[in-house]
């Protein structure tokens, strides 16, 4: 008799749940707003995802049949969860540009202990 015993090493960039692949991307604000595409990898290669404008943080995409494949036809998805970087230091012209938004949509400047 042979037995074999095979141990499969977690991956740091997908969590499988079933024949499912689940990941996080982390987006800039400026593609949340605007839209546009990102590659993502996945366990068959890169494939193309559109960021539709006006996306929220933690959303969730599906990659059809970007998932686990097994010999029954059976196919699973690869899920992306969106996460968006808000950026923690800007520079003075990015700075500048967030004002103005805020002040196009209503927010008051922020006060300073001698504004």
């Amino acid at each position: 008799d042979l037995y074999l015993h095979i141990n499969v090493k977690s991956s740091n960039e997908f969590e499988r749940r079933g024949f499912d692949i689940h990941n996080k991307l982390n987006i800039p604000v400026a593609k949340a707003v605007l839209g546009g595409t990102v590659d993502i990898k996945t366990i068959h290669g890169t494939a193309e995802l559109k960021i539709p404008a006006g996306t929220q943080s933690h959303t969730t995409f599906k990659l059809k049949d970007k998932g686990i494949h097994t010999e029954g036809n059976e196919k699973g998805n690869h899920y992306v969860l969106v996460e968006i970087s808000i950026p923690q230091k800007l520079s003075h012209e990015e700075k500048e540009l967030y004002e103005k938004i805020a002040s196009l949509e209503g927010i008051p400047k922020k006060k300073g202990l001698f504004s």
